[in-house]
């Protein structure tokens, strides 16, 4: 398990160096009295284990739902839970999770209630669900275990999402802006294409000297960071040209989630759960493209029609509610 510290920060790696589904925690060190915080949770048991063996948690911050950085709450039964508005609704209702996610939209009513019935008892999420949650602002200073924090709102990778910034030490956390070759990752029925776009322009108005992934490498340079959020952002519209020319080519509205355009095939024959965020992630394609250029509401609509039990909720956005 690797640590790295920055000031008053330790940024503690995930199992498999941080990859899905495993994500790096920051723990941030108390001080003026304060104990000690948490952002995010999703190290495996080695970093929870770690963490209480050498640290009293006092807060645990959640920058968003996603499983990955939510799995350990149950590891830290003291601790006391902060989400933001968006995730408050999400991380207490199992539904609105579920429609969030794009079960629902795939699937329909009646899987996600099988969902709800296999998982609302087991962990992690008979735990979550139960816990007493705080809220935290967006875009606002606020204490985090003594230190001045902004939870800076950043939307496209989920509706929900922000990048916690320590100005003290420089640091801004990009968290799921991961920056690795596979691209940004925008699969859910709250994922927003151009948002993520926006957000990710944004990290670079940020006074800070480090970003810090919460996948993968971790600790960016400024520097490091701009020429990799270039190529990074930049994939995806190498995934929107692909979807383009395979059109051209003909292909049939319902092979376009066997072209590679976000997973490899091998990846999909071992994890099938992963072509659920194939469907999605062209879902948001297509719409994008629909919006550009007329020519292609009948592939969008076609293609909602072909692989979604409930097209309606293929974009979920609880604020809209």
């Amino acid at each position: 398990m690797k640590i790295e510290n920055i000031g008053d920060l330790e940024l503690i790696e995930g199992r498999r160096n941080s990859k899905v589904p495993y994500s790096t925690s920051i723990l941030v060190k108390g001080k003026n009295g304060k104990g000690d915080a948490l952002v995010d949770i999703g190290t495996g048991k080695e970093g929870y284990e770690y963490i209480n063996e050498n640290h009293d948690i006092q807060d645990i911050f959640i920058t968003h739902y996603h499983l990955d950085h939510v799995k350990g709450i149950p590891y830290f039964q003291n601790a006391n839970i902060y989400v933001n508005e968006i995730d408050e609704h999400k991380l207490n209702d199992m539904e609105v999770l579920g429609k969030a996610m794009g079960t629902y939209a795939l699937h329909g009513a009646s899987v996600v209630n099988q969902w709800i019935e296999h998982n609302k008892n087991s962990q992690p999420f008979a735990d979550i669900m139960k816990r007493d949650k705080n809220l935290y602002p967006y875009d606002q200073t606020i204490n985090v275990a003594g230190h001045d924090v902004q939870m800076l709102y950043a939307p496209g990778h989920c509706e929900s999402y922000c990048c916690p910034y320590f100005p003290d030490e420089g640091v801004l956390v990009v968290g799921d802006y991961d920056l690795t070759s596979f691209g940004p990752w925008y699969n859910n029925a709250d994922s927003d294409i151009d948002a993520f776009i926006t957000s990710g322009e944004m990290t670079l108005n940020v006074d800070a000297d480090y970003y810090v992934t919460f996948h993968h490498k971790g600790t960016f340079t400024r520097k490091e960071y701009e020429v990799a959020l270039e190529r990074y952002l930049a994939i995806i519209e190498e995934r929107e040209r692909k979807i383009i020319q395979l059109l051209k080519e003909g292909t049939a509205i319902e092979d376009l989630i066997h072209r590679e355009v976000f997973y490899m095939k091998r990846n999909l024959e071992m994890a099938p759960l992963l072509l659920e965020f194939e469907i999605m992630g062209v879902a948001k394609h297509l719409k994008r493209l629909a919006k550009q250029n007329n020519y292609y509401e009948d592939h969008y609509q076609s293609f909602l029609d072909h692989h979604f039990a409930e097209p309606a909720y293929s974009d979920y956005f609880v604020q809209n509610e």
